[in-house]
C-alpha cells in the first residue's frame, strides 16, 4: 500500500496556502481593492465548495473510512507540502491569475473577485480540516488519506488508522483488526443451583449442587399404633 498522509494536516496546509495566494493576489493587483467584488467572490466560493457539496462530501467520507492494511507508512512532511503546492495550490492560483488577466479589461473588480474566491476556497479546506479533527477526537485515532490525483474527498479517500498499529505503522497486526472487536467478556463464577431447578433452563457453565440428606429411619414391623 502506498504511504498515507494525515488528512487534517494536508487540508490545513492546503487551505492556508490557498488563502495566502488569494491575499497576495489582492495585494499585488494594484489599485484599490474592490471590497464588494471580493466579498461576492468569497461568498460564492464558500456557497459552492462548502455549503452545496463540501460539507456533505466530507461527512460521507468520514462515515465510509475503512481500516488500512496491516502494513502501511506515513508520507514525509516535505513530500506532503510539495505535493499540496503542486497539485492543489498552484492550479487554483494559476486559474485565478488567468481569470484576472482575462476579465481585467471588461470588469473592474475581476482581480478582487478572483482573490476573494481563492480565500473562500482556503476557508473551505480549513473547515473540512476542523470537521475531520472533531471526528478524530470522537474516534480516538487519525484519519489518513492516500495521495492520488482526482477528487480529494470521495468514498475511497480516507482510511481509519488501526489502534494497534498507531505507534508502530511498519509492524504487522497480530490479529485482524483487534480494535474493531468488542472487548472480551469478563469470566463469571459458576452458580450452584438446587436439584429441583432443571440445569437445561440455565446458561452454559452453571453447575448443579447435589445435596446429601440424612437417611430416613426404618419403622419396625408390627401393627401400627392406634391413632389418637
Amino acid at each position: 500500500m502506498r504511504p498515507l498522509s494525515p488528512a487534517v494536516a494536508e487540508l490545513r496546509w492546503s487551505g492556508s496556502t490557498i488563502a495566502a495566494c488569494g491575499l497576495a493576489l489582492a495585494a499585488l493587483g494594484g489599485g484599490a481593492v474592490d471590497v464588494r467584488a471580493g466579498g461576492l467572490g468569497l461568498a460564492g466560493a464558500v456557497l459552492l465548495l462548502w455549503v452545496a457539496t463540501g460539507a456533505r462530501v466530507v461527512r460521507r467520507a468520514i462515515r465510509l473510512a475503512m481500516p488500512v492494511r496491516p502494513r502501511w507508512g506515513l508520507e514525509d512532511t516535505s513530500a506532503t507540502a510539495v505535493r499540496v503546492l503542486l497539485t492543489q495550490t498552484a492550479p487554483l492560483a494559476a486559474v485565478a491569475v488567468a481569470a484576472t488577466a482575462a476579465g481585467g479589461g471588461r470588469f473592474a473588480g475581476a482581480g478582487s473577485a478572483a482573490a476573494g474566491a481563492l480565500v473562500g476556497a482556503g476557508l473551505c479546506a480549513l473547515l473540512a480540516a476542523e470537521r475531520m479533527r472533531s471526528a478524530e477526537r470522537a474516534l480516538g485515532r487519525r484519519l489518513l488519506r492516500q495521495p492520488r490525483w482526482g477528487r480529494l474527498m470521495d468514498r475511497r479517500a480516507l482510511f481509519l488508522e488501526p489502534e494497534s498499529l498507531r505507534d508502530r505503522p511498519a509492524a504487522p497486526a497480530t490479529t485482524p483488526w483487534p480494535a474493531h472487536r468488542p472487548p472480551p467478556r469478563a469470566p463469571r463464577a459458576a452458580i450452584e443451583l438446587e436439584p429441583a431447578n432443571p440445569p437445561a433452563r440455565h446458561a452454559v457453565g452453571v453447575g448443579v449442587r447435589t445435596l446429601r440428606r440424612a437417611p430416613t429411619p426404618q419403622r419396625p414391623p408390627g401393627p401400627s399404633p392406634p391413632a389418637s
